[in-house]
């Protein structure tokens, strides 16, 4: 859907408003079929901004775009008042078909992977660890390429399902699954980084993957938030999203905003000073959270 807004050309809008049937975009033409009494007429109209610069109409006043008819002043009339719905290129909508079976591939070929790798008992041996980390960087690839084409929604969709894949695998090396799982999860701090800490994204991952949030191991996404702290902004985000989530009861908020501000300290001590002026007493965080809430997020 699309809301233009056109530039008003005749007097007509305020006399006419005849019966838009159907409408619809594609790149800058809108297309519409307009009843007036018993007639149907065929409209479009081609515009570049807000300015139009052609357009056409079925009926004898346009003379075949010739002249701005009351049937075009009733769809402009209408176009300026509502959304419009995009009719999808056949082309566009290849791609997007194309794009969707990508997608779906991605997770599934991932899976016949590291079954490969499973022994006799569905485990992965230690013998087996290295090459395993190598098929999860590999696959990471793909969350890479989607978010330098700012295509979160679909990172993020990556992200979990790689995460729940993770899950379904039992690997004799320890190491070698907190490596994988904390490289999956840095491409989510890239994620929300480079979507500008959107809450969507905190509220999705808790929702399919709670665990992540809900708990704090050194590669939870509670670790994630606080190591994307590197400004007065970022912090002051951070601990606003901190204070939306629930955790675990033997967590506490406090500790956290402090570990988001100690990470602040060292990577920006001339933003962390700005927060936390040097005379003030470091364990009073009421005041600073109050202060922290109260600032435009």
């Amino acid at each position: 859907m699309k809301k233009f807004e056109l530039n008003i050309r005749t007097g007509f809008i305020s006399d006419y408003n005849h019966d838009v049937l159907d409408i619809w975009y594609i790149e800058n033409k809108i297309a519409a079929y307009v009843k007036q009494e018993k007639n149907i007429y065929k409209l479009e109209i081609i515009a570049e901004e807000d300015q139009i610069i052609s357009y056409y109409c079925s009926c004898s006043m346009c003379g075949g775009g010739m002249n701005f008819c009351k049937h075009l002043a009733s769809l402009q009339a209408y176009v300026n008042e509502n959304e419009i719905p995009e009719l999808e290129h056949p082309k566009k909508k290849k791609e997007k078909l194309d794009l969707k079976i990508e997608l779906e591939k991605i997770p599934d070929n991932l899976e016949k992977e590291l079954n490969k790798l499973l022994d006799g008992e569905n485990r992965i041996t230690c013998y087996k660890a290295k090459e395993f980390s190598n098929i999860i960087s590999k696959y990471c690839e793909y969350i890479t390429y989607y978010i330098k084409k700012k295509k979160y929604t679909i990172s993020l969709n990556l992200i979990i399902e790689f995460l729940d894949i993770l899950n379904l695998y039992h690997i004799d090396s320890d190491e070698a699954y907190t490596d994988s799982e904390s490289e999956v999860l840095s491409y989510l701090q890239l994620l929300i980084a480079e979507y500008n800490y959107r809450e969507e994204i905190i509220n999705r991952v808790k929702k399919e993957y709670g665990h992540v949030i809900l708990n704090k191991t050194g590669t939870s996404l509670l670790d994630v938030l606080i190591n994307t702290v590197e400004d007065k902004e970022s912090a002051q985000k951070t601990i606003y999203l901190i204070s939306k989530l629930q955790f675990e009861e033997y967590l506490d908020k406090t500790d956290i905003e402090e570990d988001v501000l100690n990470t602040l300290k060292e990577k920006n001590k001339e933003a962390y000073d700005e927060i936390v002026p040097p005379e003030d007493d470091m364990e009073d965080y009421d005041y600073l959270e109050q202060m922290l809430q109260n600032e435009e997020i």
